[in-house]
């Protein structure tokens, strides 16, 4: 037992003799966060326009971009017209972000109609449909939410451009949509057309 106890009191003197009396404290690094972009100054480069973050990053941390100085030094306002140029490719091009005009009629057109179908889906479930909502330049998405909080029941917007409302809502679609002073779609443009065929 002695010989043991020996041995542990040793090894306890060893781990005291490797610890520190002192940890030194640890400090928080500062991030610098670019003000166009809002990503860290270093990470602009991979970022969705590192053209537009170019100047915030020369006045406010140029120490993280040396290269930039020189090439606006160097270069100068040759460089700003050809950024130019390269923006107006970019934005020919289209792409994530872009948001792409309507092609449908524009809002009042005379020949814009409005149909709301009420059709059954599998089972008992019902669904009604409102077509030509585009036609008066609604917002679809924004039309779906409407339908959403005022019925209390799911709404979603087709592939077709249609805003479909579960259950059967048809005369209370169409007294929303009339009353509705943003939309200003006229009661004589609405048809309800009552269909009892299975969708799939």
């Amino acid at each position: 037992m002695e010989g043991k106890d020996a041995e542990v009191e040793q090894i306890a003197e060893e781990t005291e003799a490797e610890i520190p009396e002192e940890i030194p404290a640890m400090k928080a690094k500062e991030v610098l966060y670019c003000g166009v972009c809002g990503l860290p100054a270093e990470y602009c480069e991979f970022g969705p326009d590192f053209n537009r973050c170019k100047p915030w990053l020369i006045e406010h941390c140029p120490e993280i971009y040396p290269s930039l100085i020189k090439k606006e030094g160097e270069e100068g306002e040759e460089k700003e017209g050809e950024g130019e140029e390269e923006e107006k490719k970019k934005s020919k091009r289209g792409g994530k972000g872009v948001v792409k005009a309507d092609k449908g009629p524009q809002k009042g057109g005379k020949d814009a109609e409005l149909t709301i179908t009420t059709s059954q889906k599998k089972g008992k479930k019902i669904v009604t449909t409102v077509s030509g909502l585009k036609g008066y330049g609604v917002n679809l998405k924004d039309a779906a939410s409407v339908f959403k909080k005022k019925f209390a029941s799911g709404a979603s917007v087709t592939k077709e451009g249609d805003v479909d409302i579960q259950g059967d809502l048809s005369r209370e679609v169409k007294q929303l949509i009339v009353e509705n002073a943003e939309w200003n779609i006229p009661r004589k443009s609405i048809k309800i057309v009552e269909s009892t065929k299975k969708r799939h």
